[in-house]
C-alpha cells in the first residue's frame, strides 16, 4: 500500500507491507509521544487536587515507598522472616496474608514462599559472575535479576487511635487492585511497632504468573498509581488521606517558590556532614583513641595508610622555596580567593613583551621577573 503523510514524516515512504506499516507507525508514535506517563487514576488525582473541589482533597498524605529488592532465594526468605517478625530477637509475631487476603498461619508462609518457584541463584548469575570471581562479589553484582520487591504503605495518625482494621482493609484492597489482578504473588503484614505511623509491608514476586516482570521505576507511573489507589481505599475505609504530588500542594508550592524547601529533595549520599549520621558506630569503635589523640595534640590518624603518611610528608615542605616573588606576597593571597589559577593570573598581569612566557618549556610556572610588572601588580593590590 502507499503511505503518504507529509505532516508526520515529511517524505513518501513508498510501497511496503502491512507489517512494515504497523512497525513504522509504532516507532514514530513512540518517538512523538507527548504523554506525561501517568495512569488515568493518577492523572485524575492530580486534576481533582488542582481543582480543589473534590471531597477527598483533605487529610495528610499517604506514603508508598520501595524498601528494597531481593535477588536471591535466601534474600526473599529473609525478607519474609522480617515482615513476619520471625527473626531471632523478635518478640511478637504478626499475622501474614497472601495476595487474596487469606491469613497464613504457622509455617504455611514458607510453603507458600516455596510455591513461588523463585529462580535458583545458579541460574540467575550476572555476566561478571559467570566470567569468574563469583564468591567475592556482593549479591547485587553477583546476581542478575530481581526476584522480589519489598514495598511499604504507611500513614500517620494519633498514637492512641486504633486504625488497624480500616488500614488492613485498605491495604488488602490496594494489593488486590495493584498486584493480584495482574497475577503477582504477594505476602504482606501490618506492623504497629510505631503507634503514630502504622504501616504495611508487602513482599511482591517480581515475575507474575503470566510472565510479566514488575519494573520499579521511581520516575515512572508505578508509585503515583500505588499512592492514588492506596489513598482512595483509605478514604473509602474511613481514613481521609490524599495522594497529591509535591508540585500540586499549595502550601508546599509557596515554600518551594520562596526557596525554603526543594521541590525534589536529593537522596542522602556519602558526603561530608555529621559524623554521627554518616557512621553511627564509629565513635563506639574509635572514639576513645580519637579523644586521646586530641588531648595529645596529635591530629594524624593511627589508621592512616602508608601512602597517606608519605603523601602528608611530601605535601608539606616548609623549606621549599616559594614560586611567588617577595614583592607579590601581598597580592598572591588575594588572587587565591578570586582566581582558580592565581599563578597564571600573576604571570599574565606582569608580562611585558612577546618573549615573556608565563609557562616555560619545562612545564613549570614562572612569575613575572620584570621589575615594572612587579611594581604594577603590587601597586594595584595596595590601592
Amino acid at each position: 500500500m502507499n503511505l503518504d503523510d507529509d505532516d508526520l514524516w515529511r517524505l513518501k515512504m513508498g510501497r511496503f507491507s502491512d507489517v512494515e506499516e504497523r512497525l513504522y507507525a509504532r516507532l514514530f508514535r513512540l518517538g512523538r509521544s507527548r504523554s506525561d506517563g501517568l495512569s488515568s487514576r493518577a492523572l485524575a488525582w492530580r486534576t481533582r487536587h488542582v481543582d480543589g473541589a473534590w471531597r477527598l482533597n483533605r487529610g495528610p498524605q499517604a506514603v508508598v515507598k520501595a524498601a528494597g529488592s531481593r535477588k536471591s532465594r535466601a534474600g526473599g526468605r529473609a525478607c519474609v522472616r522480617y515482615v513476619a517478625r520471625l527473626r531471632d530477637g523478635d518478640r511478637d509475631q504478626v499475622p501474614l496474608f497472601d495476595e487474596f487476603g487469606r491469613e497464613l498461619a504457622g509455617d504455611r508462609v514458607f510453603k507458600v514462599l516455596e510455591s513461588w518457584d523463585l529462580e535458583p541463584d545458579g541460574d540467575n548469575l550476572s555476566a561478571q559472575a559467570r566470567r569468574g570471581g563469583e564468591g567475592s562479589l556482593p549479591e547485587r553484582r553477583r546476581l542478575r535479576t530481581v526476584q522480589a520487591w519489598h514495598f511499604v504503605l504507611s500513614i500517620t495518625t494519633e498514637p492512641d487511635r486504633d486504625v488497624t482494621e480500616p488500614l488492613a482493609r485498605a491495604a488488602a484492597t490496594t494489593i488486590d487492585a495493584l498486584f493480584t489482578r495482574q497475577g503477582y504473588r504477594v505476602i504482606w503484614a501490618l506492623h504497629r511497632d510505631h503507634p503514630e505511623r502504622p504501616h504495611v509491608h508487602a513482599v511482591v514476586k517480581a515475575v507474575s504468573e503470566t510472565g510479566a516482570r514488575l519494573r520499579c521505576d521511581i520516575h515512572g507511573d508505578l508509585f503515583d498509581t500505588m499512592r492514588s489507589e492506596f489513598a482512595t481505599n483509605l478514604s473509602a475505609a474511613g481514613l481521609p488521606f490524599q495522594a497529591a504530588r509535591r508540585e500540586d500542594r499549595s502550601d508546599l508550592r509557596a515554600q518551594v517558590m520562596k526557596g525554603e524547601v526543594p521541590l525534589r529533595p536529593w537522596r542522602r549520599r556519602a558526603t561530608r556532614g555529621d559524623l554521627v549520621w554518616r557512621a553511627p558506630g564509629w565513635f563506639a569503635l574509635f572514639g576513645e583513641d580519637y579523644v586521646e589523640r586530641l588531648k595529645r595534640g596529635d591530629q594524624t590518624s593511627s589508621h592512616e595508610s602508608v601512602i597517606g603518611r608519605l603523601w602528608r610528608k611530601l605535601a608539606v615542605r616548609p623549606d621549599a622555596p616559594s614560586p611567588v616573588p617577595a614583592a607579590l606576597a601581598v597580592a598572591y593571597p588575594l588572587f587565591q580567593k578570586v582566581y582558580l589559577n592565581p599563578h597564571g593570573v600573576l604571570a599574565a598581569s606582569g608580562r611585558r613583551g612577546r618573549n615573556c612566557r608565563a609557562y616555560p618549556p619545562s612545564g613549570g610556572m614562572v612569575c613575572p621577573p620584570q621589575a615594572g610588572g612587579v611594581r604594577r601588580v603590587a601597586s594595584r593590590c595596595a590601592t
